[in-house]
Formats: C-alpha cells, sequence, structure tokens
C-alpha cells in the first residue's frame, strides 16, 4: 500500500488544455470606478475587515492560551 506523500507525487492535473495563459483583458476604468466616493467606501470596508480579522485573531490567541492551561 503507498503512503500518502507517495499517492500525492502520482497526482496529474489532466484538464489543461495547453501552454498558453488566458489573456487578460484590462479595460479603460470608467469616472464612476474611480470617483472618491467609490474609493473612501471601499477603503472604509477595507479597514472594518482588518479590524474584524485582529479581533478574532486576538480572540483565537485568548481561547489557546485558555486551553493550554487547563
Amino acid at each position: 500500500m503507498a503512503s500518502v506523500g507517495e499517492e500525492e507525487s502520482d497526482v496529474v492535473l489532466t484538464n489543461v488544455e495547453g501552454d498558453e495563459p488566458a489573456p487578460i483583458m484590462m479595460k479603460n476604468p470608467s469616472q464612476e470606478d474611480v470617483s472618491m466616493e467609490k474609493f473612501w467606501e471601499l477603503l472604509t470596508k477595507l479597514d472594518r475587515h482588518a479590524r474584524l480579522k485582529a479581533l478574532a485573531n486576538e480572540a483565537i490567541k485568548k481561547l489557546f492560551l485558555t486551553w493550554n492551561h487547563c
């Protein structure tokens, strides 16, 4: 019986049709896409996400500390 490491080394990706990467389509952004209002809205969402992620990471650390001291 093969070990897990050997099984993974035998995996072959078979659904790829060629070596050429798909072209990346770029478009010129519209005025709406670059408005300051939209920019600040996205920046606010990003900041909120970063704060929530930091809080979640801190909660995880506290749980691990609590778990390890039991």
